[in-house]
């Protein structure tokens, strides 16, 4: 659940976004003030929050002292950590465009006219696109030229290889790519594949969520019945048996992630020493984008 602040003078639009959000179950009041300088003062509860929700009534001065002192504060807390910015224009006022509301500093507009679902699905859909771009951002450039371990990166293609994938199949890249993303941050992977794996890698490859996932599948299913039955056993142990079928696309990424990570361990640990500024903020990414939005993620 993503908590939201709001910087409210009116009591009737105060009332009424409340209700919207909070009655979604998906976001979460934390707080409220009526002016920047009541904001100034409340900047500790503000970083807190993930999304600030102003009314138009501020002047650009006002507006420009509110988003120095919010990003300020943001990044004092966490260099990983995205306060996302809307402001709500009333039924006869027009809403910017987002380059628009990009020069003024915030990230979304509002109209109070929508309805619930409208506004849930603005926010959440901004929310999730934005954090699959930072995600994107930062993997790609630890990942540019693969993993700067000695070995890795020709023991993962052998790997694999063994278990029956050949590198001219679609789905072997999207593999390759979501174990790299596992052996940096597991995390990737028990957070959901659906929620971070698969829109991650499909803004890499300028694909969708859903071809991803089905290039996974029939890369692993393509590749299954001549795979080395001594390496099958060796890399998903216990998860692997005839009687079980084939892993899941998450089991598949994790169970080898997770060998590579024992092989590799002390390599491994030097390896993010030396990243550790970009895996914190992917870090903060994930735990940003780890809440249900699998019914409005675009999968077509």
């Amino acid at each position: 659940m993503k908590k939201f602040y709001l910087v409210m003078r009116d009591r009737k639009m105060i009332s009424e976004i409340s209700s919207k959000l909070a009655g979604s179950k998906l976001f979460q009041f934390v707080g409220l003030s009526h002016d920047i300088a009541e904001v100034e003062q409340s900047l500790d509860m503000l970083a807190k929050a993930d999304i600030v929700v102003l009314e138009n009534c501020f002047n650009a001065d006002e507006l420009h002292e509110f988003t120095r002192a919010l990003n300020a504060k943001a990044a004092s807390v966490s260099k990983g950590k995205r306060i996302f910015k809307a402001i709500v224009y009333r039924h006869n006022e027009k809403v910017p465009n987002l380059d628009e509301l990009g020069e003024m500093g915030f990230d979304i507009g509002l109209n109070i006219d929508e309805s619930q679902q409208e506004m849930i699905n603005t926010l959440s859909m901004k929310i999730f696109s934005d954090t699959c771009n930072m995600l994107d951002k930062c993997i790609s450039q630890i990942l540019a030229d693969g993993i700067d371990i000695e070995g890795f990166n020709e023991e993962l293609s052998s790997i694999l290889h063994s278990v029956g994938i050949p590198a001219s199949l679609l789905g072997y890249k999207y593999l390759k790519r979501a174990i790299e993303m596992a052996f940096i941050n597991i995390d990737c992977v028990t957070s959901g594949v659906t929620k971070v794996v698969y829109p991650t890698i499909a803004l890499m490859y300028k694909t969708t969520a859903t071809k991803v996932e089905r290039g996974m599948r029939h890369a692993i299913e393509s590749g299954w019945q001549r795979a080395d039955i001594e390496i099958m056993e060796k890399i998903f142990s216990y998860s692997y048996s005839s009687e079980k079928g084939k892993p899941t696309n998450g089991e598949f990424i994790a169970n080898i992630a997770d060998f590579l990570l024992v092989k590799y361990r002390a390599e491994r640990k030097v390896y993010i020493s030396q990243h550790l500024e970009q895996i914190n903020r992917i870090n903060a990414l994930i735990d940003f984008s780890t809440y249900d939005l699998s019914d409005l993620i675009p999968n077509h």
